[in-house]
């Protein structure tokens, strides 16, 4: 009877390891800690399951650059979450882009802008490799 108990567990068990699906928002936060190296093999897979996910394509993009030191890798994934982005986009998912909130100095809110986050990528751009 301990045998079958023992069998019922692990099956469950594993299938509860299985079954877990990568959520954005446990990669966000080890990417808002700047956890690249932890952040890396996720962040890869979670991009190979949703391409279009431009918060994640940036932050490959911030990590390719920061962590691994690839300068023409960096620029590909720029390149691709500058196609996608738009104000709408940056405003539905604010939460998402911490490295681009700013103080807007007319109303005094914080918030992301476009111009902001392009004039950060072009920055980086610009200084890859130094």
């Amino acid at each position: 009877m301990k045998y079958v108990y023992l069998v019922l567990f692990v099956c469950l068990a594993s299938h509860q390891l299985i079954g877990q699906k990568l959520k954005y928002k446990d990669i966000y936060a080890k990417l808002e800690m700047e956890q690249y190296e932890a952040a890396l093999p996720d962040l890869t897979t979670f991009l190979e399951a949703n391409p279009d996910h431009a918060s994640a394509t940036i932050y490959m993009g911030v990590v390719a650059q920061e962590f691994e030191k690839d300068c023409e890798k960096s620029k590909l994934y720029f390149d691709k979450a500058m196609s996608m982005l738009d104000q709408k986009v940056l405003d539905k998912n604010e939460k998402y882009f911490g490295l681009w909130i700013k103080r807007h100095k007319r109303t005094g809110k914080y918030g992301v802008l476009l111009d902001n986050v392009r004039l950060d990528v072009d920055d980086r751009l610009n200084n890859c490799g130094d």
